[in-house]
């Protein structure tokens, strides 16, 4: 009887702790992969570490951007420039002219053609002195010359590159000079002053080239050296020459290249410099 007691209880036994273990199973295995259980049966998730950072190499530096290969001549379209356009003197006698160099504006209406418009003036006088052994001296004031003059022309380019523009550029100059020389000391009563006066006046074409400082970084300067064939008329004259109601007059003509006689004539009329503005 008591081996048959022995035998039940420890059968209940057995049941009991097979009962227990069926129902710890899920606290083991149900977590998520990677996870450990504790001593409390609590599921602890274990975080993957984050990627290490990109490395940093001493003296990396980003690619430089691509060089600007943009011609100079194609920087400065729709822009103003300012400088020399080559036409300086005007005549006022046989013998004499007055100087007004002509400061002008060209703008590029697109990249192959332009307008240059410009204006000059100039102003000349003086004074002479004469002290004789005795008496006082005496100054004489010189009759004041003026002049203006007036350019027109229009700038062509067939061809440019990287720092250079090819020119072709028909033109026409105009100027006008003037002074009235008061009688000399002692001269009759209503003498008239003598009026003088000259006019020039320019039609033709230069070719040459605009050479860009974009290869020293910057492009708005540039240097314009041209050589040019055109016709040119002188016209002098002047009134009251021999007393009231006379005059004289002179007129030449030339059909001729724009380098003239003077060995500086190549730098005065032929090379000029032009700044584009921003």
């Amino acid at each position: 009887m008591r081996t048959l007691v022995s035998i039940s209880v420890a059968s209940m036994m057995m049941m009991v702790g097979s009962l227990a273990l069926a129902q710890g199973e899920p606290a083991g295995t149900g977590g998520t992969a990677g996870g450990t259980a504790g001593a409390g049966g609590t599921a602890t998730v274990t975080t993957p570490p984050p990627p290490p950072p990109p490395e940093h190499h001493e003296g990396h530096h980003p690619a430089p951007a691509p060089a600007d290969d943009t011609p100079d001549h194609e920087r400065v379209i729709k822009k103003f420039a300012l400088g020399y356009l080559g036409f300086n003197q005007v005549p006022l006698t046989a013998n004499e002219t007055v100087a007004a160099p002509v400061i002008g504006a060209r703008y590029w209406l697109g990249d192959r053609m332009g307008v240059d418009v410009g204006l000059g003036f100039g102003i000349k006088g003086g004074s002479s002195d004469n002290t004789p052994a005795t008496g006082p001296k005496t100054t004489t004031d010189q009759a004041t010359a003026w002049a203006f003059a007036l350019h027109a022309g229009v700038p062509l380019t067939p061809a440019w590159g990287k720092h250079y523009t090819l020119l072709l550029i028909p033109e026409i100059n105009f100027g006008y000079a003037g002074r009235s020389i008061k009688p000399a000391a002692g001269a009759p009563a209503n003498t008239p002053n003598i009026d003088q006066n000259g006019a020039r006046f320019e039609i033709g074409a230069r070719a040459g080239g605009e050479v860009h400082f974009g290869f020293i970084g910057v492009p708005e300067l540039s240097l314009q050296a041209t050589i040019g064939l055109g016709f040119q008329n002188n016209q002098v004259w002047a009134n009251n020459v021999a007393g009231a109601n006379t005059s004289s007059a002179a007129h030449t003509y030339t059909f001729t290249t724009t380098v003239d006689q003077a060995p500086w004539a190549i730098f005065t009329n032929n090379i000029s410099a032009l700044y584009y503005f921003p």
